[in-house]
């Protein structure tokens, strides 16, 4: 008796029949050129998940991709299987897994674009940011904005843009998005050492090169600004008009708030805007919550601590003034 059978063959790969040769999964055009980077080869398997590790289809989670949504490669135990899972990345997620808060960064010597080099000395004395990034990741470039407004901004900060990009990828980079930090090429192995596995990532590292805190990518120019106001225990506010500026906060007199234990296991992240209407003593007058993270047990917990911290008055005409001061706190994993 002959017997017919059927076999669907999903987006997703081929299905291999007993004894015959296994076929290579199908790779999405749009993704194509992250996988190579990441060192992603044929393999027989893709499976797709959510950030949950929910299963997705192959054209949900590309179009997730062309939102700027970043993912992350993992690769089966088994070698032999050739299986890989693309997992959408958190928009708070970041990896630095071969470096630790509070170590210091491995010793490395770059080029930058311009011809100059830059090495762990030539940093020494000031916090530096940096920017490790790929032209092949769209929220690299969505990032830049965002980047060169905190150049502006932050003229006390040592910048650095470093990438795996060859010069010519990374000069057709800065120059077609107008990025105005200094890139530094070659950066593969600095990257690897420090143990990057998304992009764009950000390093903030002390006067002495020791990582204070990092970050994936930029969610809007103010939370990166209150980011590092933070970590680096100063904020800068821009005025147009010193004689004419908002109450500040200085984020130097008090400990940083404490993350509630249930917000911790439940792994909860965000930011909180607040406003405080400061006295011409400094003392404040009303304090309330202005965007919620999301999370009202964060939202207390910012608003309780941050009305311990000492403010600056605001001024009009160039005398202390009652004024509101407008602060972000932005509760992350470190």
């Amino acid at each position: 008796m002959k017997t017919n059978f059927t076999m669907s063959l999903g987006v997703l790969g081929f299905a291999a029949l007993a004894g015959c040769a296994t076929q290579p999964a199908a790779v999405p055009p749009s993704l194509a050129d992250a996988l190579a980077r990441q060192g992603v080869g044929p393999v027989d398997n893709i499976n797709y998940v959510d950030e949950h590790g929910q299963p997705m289809s192959a054209p949900e989670f590309v179009a997730q991709v062309s939102r700027s949504r970043q993912f992350l490669v993992t690769r089966a135990r088994d070698d032999r299987a050739r299986d890989v899972t693309l997992r959408l990345r958190p928009a708070n997620y970041h990896a630095f897994n071969g470096l630790k808060i509070g170590e210091a960064w491995p010793r490395f010597r770059l080029t930058r674009l311009d011809g100059t080099p830059v090495d762990n000395k030539a940093l020494e004395g000031r916090y530096t940011l940096v920017n490790f990034y790929t032209a092949a990741s769209a929220a690299s470039a969505a990032d830049v904005p965002r980047l060169n407004a905190l150049a502006e901004r932050r003229k006390d900060l040592n910048l650095l843009a470093v990438t795996a990009d060859s010069d010519a990828d990374a000069r057709t980079f800065a120059d077609t998005n107008r990025f105005a930090w200094p890139v530094a090429t070659g950066g593969d192995q600095l990257a690897k050492q420090i143990g990057i596995d998304a992009y764009p990532s950000l390093a903030l590292f002390d006067p002495q090169g020791r990582l204070v805190a990092a970050m994936g990518r930029v969610d809007d120019a103010d939370t990166l600004a209150s980011w590092l106001g933070q970590k680096t225990g100063t904020v800068r506010v821009a005025s147009p008009d010193p004689a004419n500026r908002p109450a500040l906060i200085d984020f130097r007199t008090c400990d940083r708030p404490a993350y509630p234990s249930d917000e911790v296991r439940a792994k909860h992240t965000g930011t909180v805007k607040l406003n405080f209407l400061v006295g011409v003593d400094g003392a404040i007058r009303k304090a309330e919550i202005r965007s919620s993270s999301g999370y009202p047990a964060l939202d207390q917990a910012a608003l309780a601590a941050l009305s311990r911290y000492r403010f600056t008055p605001g001024t009009s005409a160039g005398v202390p003034a009652e004024k509101w001061s407008p602060v972000q706190y932005v509760w992350s994993f470190e």
